[in-house]
């Protein structure tokens, strides 16, 4: 799960914005660590309570530049064999590699400088 944080005009995943957020809004509570047994609970306290609610997915606003970035960086073929994430995660999406499923290209990890499928 990913959420845009307006203030910082980037796109995190969700434990980064829980553990982050009482410091963002200035709160005096210190934040989570990350990683942590309890910011680990909490976030799949949350996940499991928003299971089978509609999700609102706007993209606009500063968050389109954002979005443009990555479905760029999914498409654009790269390395060794030519390949971009594209190629596997949405043409194979179901299948294995080696023993790993092929997922369908939801990512779930932390953003990064150099993000990877």
């Amino acid at each position: 799960m990913r959420v845009f944080i307006r203030a910082l005009a980037l796109v995190a995943a969700a434990p980064t914005a829980i553990a982050d957020g009482p410091m963002r809004n200035r709160q005096r509570a210190s934040g989570f660590v990350y990683e942590s047994k309890d910011l680990l609970a909490l976030t799949a306290f949350i996940s499991y309570q928003a299971r089978g609610l509609p999700m609102n997915v706007a993209i606009d606003g500063p968050a389109t530049q954002i979005y443009e970035r990555g479905k760029t960086f999914f498409n654009v073929r790269r390395g060794q064999l030519n390949l971009s994430c594209a190629n596997c995660h949405e043409r194979h999406a179901g299948g294995h590699l080696r023993a790993e499923p092929i997922t369908q290209g939801q990512g779930n990890s932390a953003i990064t400088e150099s993000p990877t499928c």
